[in-house]
């Protein structure tokens, strides 16, 4: 590892650089910048394509006084820094393609850190110089870095700079490389096998990691599909038939990255299929107009596979890249699905899905084919029915003449599996109608909770008052997160108050519940004025929740009329705050705290003596 120095600057100098990088001020209250301080970048002796590319951005404190520097926060689902930023320049000055803003992470957040550098002392911020950026051929480039540093982002904020030198493995050193790090005397975990593979962008690591794909080593074939040619896409398209499932869903996720969308404007993928290190830099490179046919028949025939993750991995590349010709494929897998044994959903494991897997990727895909034009033309068999009825579910599609379209989905609310009641619920047209409605409150006896939770979300946009009661019943009876957050949001649509506020408030001593309801509760009866932010504090012993229901029930008491009546009030005392959050319990971290529109956070923590 060698240290090039490239910036240093100080009061009587003007902050220059001779690449301006796209930083943006950190999400806390940055600080004006220290008084002297100086740029290095730390680099390997030899940069190789294909393997990690660890750097520093280097800062050193070269003046008399002691500075802060503000790090982290930005790793969240990447592993690397995203408030870090590169740009590299090939030896004729042009720019190599940066990666997505997607491929730098979900921008999700993390642990945020802020180091003293004292006088003569430095600090290191690692990044992996792979993830920004990917080496075309061997060559000379000049790598350029910088980082906010939790500093005021002026015009001219320094940049430091270096050339390096790129070289291009030769075929037996990739190959070596490829068994070295992805076989299976590697001993690592998938993830960070995958993270390896996907640094293997050169065409000379495609025929070793073919070779390791076609063996049964998935994190080859997420190597493959990192390599931006038309090679690439056709070793991806014959992985689709391979015998092992793991492979063929890999090979799937691999087409669907570089697959360009049906629509000019529509974006390339949803979120949680984007690649980490690339996505739109493999276009146009990577594919031509007759492989989309090829991929939508792999898919097609993946939707026969016996696995269901391959069949979900089929149906997410049909949702976006699917053609009319997939539909009946579509509606024979569904039906496939729906005639295995239906398993009760009534746990924590039901999650929030209204489908099980695979039906909620089946689904997904036919609404995608809807929503490009393609039509049903009537119920039949169950899936066809449940197609069906999402079809009038959705607006901007012509309804049948006549009622019977309207009277016949009430039963299917009843009758059949979960799939079936749920549709049916979603295509009763609003405003509901008495017979509907009553099929709605008999949907809340279900003993799915998937059925459960639609039928609250449709009560909750009927906004019909006698659905109130059952609905409070619900959120008091009934602990799962998704299901009481649905139940407690169409509750207030349909004009409960009081008596949810009381539900919510008996709801204080189950610790999966606590706070959140010590949230809504503060949120629904305390005019506040609230800007967003909040956090909170769920670590309370049985005895402290106990203090905190009560207190909560003196609350609601005090101002029940008020509440009643659907006003909310004044902010308490502060005493009466702390009991009501548990700052008397725990000063400094209540079960809840929210940002004001002015800043400040309520309740007001208490100063420790």
């Amino acid at each position: 590892m060698k240290v090039l120095h490239l910036f240093a600057c100080s009061l009587s100098l003007t902050f220059s650089a001779a690449e301006e990088l796209p930083l943006k001020a950190s999400w806390h209250e940055p600080k004006p910048a220290p008084p002297a301080f100086e740029l290095s970048l730390e680099l390997p002796e030899r940069l190789i394509i294909g393997r990690s590319m660890a750097a520093a951005l280097v800062v050193t404190n070269t003046g008399t006084e002691t500075f802060e520097i503000s790090v982290g926060g930005d790793y969240r689902g990447t592993g690397y820094p995203t408030r870090m930023k590169v740009r590299v320049r090939n030896a004729e000055g042009r720019a190599l393609p940066e990666l997505t803003e997607e491929s730098y992470g979900l921008n999700g957040g993390g642990l945020s850190v802020n180091h003293q550098v004292r006088p003569g002392q430095s600090e290191r911020i690692e990044f992996p110089l792979d993830c920004y950026v990917s080496f075309p051929k061997a060559g000379g480039y000049t790598v350029f870095a910088s980082h906010d540093l939790g500093w005021k982002i002026g015009k001219g904020f320094p940049v430091a700079s270096v050339k390096v030198h790129v070289a291009e493995p030769t075929p037996n050193e990739a190959a070596k490389w490829v068994e070295e790090t992805l076989g299976q005397e590697a001993g690592k975990p998938a993830y960070q096998l995958e993270q390896i593979a996907s640094v293997m962008r050169h065409p000379a690591y495609l025929p070793a990691l073919r070779k390791l794909a076609e063996s049964g080593q998935p994190a080859a074939v997420e190597g493959i599909g990192h390599i931006a040619n038309q090679d690439a896409t056709e070793v991806l398209l014959l992985l689709t038939k391979h015998e092992k499932p793991e492979i063929v869903q890999h090979a799937l996720w691999q087409l669907m990255r570089r697959s360009p969308p049906l629509e000019a404007k529509a974006p390339l993928l949803t979120w949680w299929q984007k690649s980490r290190y690339l996505s739109d830099p493999l276009l146009p490179v990577a594919w031509t107009e007759e492989f989309a046919d090829s991929a939508n028949d792999a898919a097609i025939q993946s939707l026969t596979n016996k696995h269901k993750e391959v069949v979900e991995a089929a149906a997410m590349y049909l949702e976006l890249f699917g053609t009319n010709s997939a539909a009946d494929a579509l509606i024979k897998t569904l039906q496939t699905a729906l005639n295995e044994p239906q398993p009760l959903r009534n746990d924590a494991k039901t999650n929030n899905l209204d489908f099980s897997p695979p039906q909620r990727a089946i689904v997904k895909a036919l609404d995608a084919l809807r929503l490009r034009g393609w039509r049903i033309e009537g119920p039949g068999g169950t899936a066809e029915t449940i197609v069906w009825l999402r079809q009038l579910a959705d607006e901007k599609v012509t309804k049948p003449n006549g009622d019977a379209w309207r009277t016949s989905m009430l039963t299917w609310v009843e009758n059949g599996p979960p799939a079936l009641k749920i549709s049916a619920l979603e295509a009763i047209p609003q405003p509901l109608g008495d017979e509907a409605a009553k099929a709605v409150l008999k949907a809340f006896d279900d003993s799915d909770w998937g059925v459960l939770r639609v039928a609250c979300e449709v009560a909750g946009k009927s906004k019909r008052p006698e659905f109130a009661m059952p609905l409070v019943h619900i959120v008091e009876s009934m602990h799962e997160s998704f299901l009481n957050r649905s139940a407690t949001n169409a509750a207030m649509a349909c004009g409960a108050r009081l008596l949810l506020w009381e539900a919510l408030a008996s709801n204080i001593i189950v610790p999966e519940r606590f706070a959140e309801s010590v949230r809504e509760l503060v949120q629904g009866t305390i005019a506040l004025p609230f800007e967003g932010g909040s956090s909170g504090n769920s670590n309370f012993d049985r005895e402290q929740r106990f203090a905190i229901r009560d207190a909560w029930r003196t609350f609601l008491r005090q101002h029940s009329k008020s509440l009643a009546a659907g006003k909310k009030v004044p902010p308490p005392a502060s005493d009466a705050a702390s009991a009501l959050t548990g700052v008397n319990f725990q000063p400094t971290q209540p079960v809840v705290s929210l940002q004001m529109k002015d800043g400040s956070y309520w309740p007001t923590l208490r100063v420790q003596k």
